[in-house]
């Protein structure tokens, strides 16, 4: 080996010395490193960090054995090539030496064990050991970084809600306290064992959590508004009760004055329940202060007497469908009688006898639907052909 070949090589062992040196510093004031040694830890975080700290320590002895072997190659530079040579080409560092018990020698060995490696086999294995270390930081960071601001934000939404819960008087409520001890639970194991912690179990516990949170804000909404919401509430039920009654009325029409209407014609919904009555029980219930109950009932009545309205108008306008239907040809057949009077051909023995053919149809209980529209159409067409045709 030819001395600037040597040089060159100690160069490269000072550079990744210095990069190692610099990489290990970085990993030293590394904010999640920090607050691990600052943690309790436990459980899958804990062992994970324990050997990675453990690995992080042993890098920093490894580079003292680089930096050991650089000084030792410094004395060697002049005048003893071959030593030099062998420095650097040979297992020439010592990685670690231990005792052999005697139940574990063969029969030639001595009785120490010595771990031995090459200036490159020593950087290639600070490589991999670096790696390890950065990528668990990297995990638990991440996990860190992740977790604890979900968490934070639903434990600023669960004192909000604790603090409205108070206002209504229901500081106790179970769910709520219950929330809370899961909230201290998770946040006791994100912080010393992040890497056991689901995000699931968080996002089902946020999840809890803003659900009580926008109860309780409706509830603090009703009490602010208690008679808005009543009166509307009743004012959905008396349009229930009304748009049934209408459905009753054009069902009855329907099928008195239309013959076999179809079977989308029926009766409106039967209402079962007294929901002015119910209504009655949630003002009750608000009168007493028990607010959540009052809010409850209210939305259930609500969302019954909504239901309940969207089916009966959707009758009402089945049962009303072929009353609209007959009186759409009553005034087609009006209209194209004006047109055949301007044609001329109103008293025109045929045409009139269509006419009245259809008229008769359309003016007579029970109406034949399919019958009148078929009259409306022969009308039309003997309007519309070729006016001797007419004649």
């Amino acid at each position: 080996m030819k001395l600037d070949e040597a040089e060159r090589e100690l160069e490269q062992l000072r550079g990744a010395a210095q990069r190692i040196a610099d990489n290990l510093l970085e990993l030293e004031v590394d904010s999640t490193r920090e607050l691990l040694e600052a943690s309790t830890l436990t459980g899958e975080t804990a062992a994970r960090w324990s050997q990675a700290s453990a690995s992080l320590t042993e890098l920093w002895r490894q580079r003292g054995l680089l930096d050991s072997l650089l000084q030792q190659a410094d004395k060697l530079r002049r005048g003893r090539r071959e030593e030099l040579r062998s420095l650097l080409d040979t297992r020439s560092i010592e990685l670690s030496s231990d005792d052999v018990p005697l139940a574990e020698r063969r029969l030639l060995d001595g009785p120490q064990r010595t771990l031995r490696c090459s200036p490159p086999e020593l950087l290639e294995r600070m490589s991999r050991s670096f790696d390890d270390v950065k990528t668990v930081l990297a995990q638990i960071g991440r996990e860190w970084d992740k977790l604890l601001p979900a968490l934070d934000a639903t434990r600023r939404l669960a004192a909000e809600s604790k603090r409205l819960a108070e206002d209504l008087g229901e500081s106790g409520r179970a769910d709520l306290e219950s929330a809370l001890k899961e909230l201290d639970r998770l946040t006791a194991a994100v912080s010393s064992d992040p890497l056991s912690v689901r995000p699931a179990e968080i996002e089902r516990l946020a999840g809890s959590v803003k659900a009580i949170s926008q109860e309780l804000e409706a509830i603090t909404t009703l009490k602010r508004d208690f008679g808005g919401q009543l009166s509307r509430s009743r004012e959905r039920v008396q349009a229930l009760e009304q748009v049934v009654a209408d459905g009753g009325t054009a069902y009855e029409e329907a099928i008195v004055k239309i013959a076999a209407p179809s079977a989308s014609v029926r009766r409106p919904p039967a209402l079962s329940e007294d929901l002015g009555a119910a209504l009655a029980d949630c003002e009750a219930l608000a009168g007493r202060g028990a607010w959540r109950e009052a809010w409850r009932e209210l939305e259930r009545v609500t969302t019954r007497a909504g239901a309940l309205l969207d089916d009966a108008q959707a009758v009402l306008a089945a049962n009303r469908t072929p009353i609209e239907a007959r009186n759409q040809y009553r005034a087609l057949l009006d209209a194209y009688q004006v047109k055949a009077s301007a044609l001329g051909v109103v008293e025109n023995p045929r045409v009139a006898a269509i006419f009245e053919q259809a008229r008769q149809v359309l003016y007579t209980a029970p109406t034949d639907l399919a019958a009148a529209a078929e009259l409306v159409r022969r009308y039309q067409s003997a309007l519309n052909g070729p006016r001797e045709a007419a004649l």
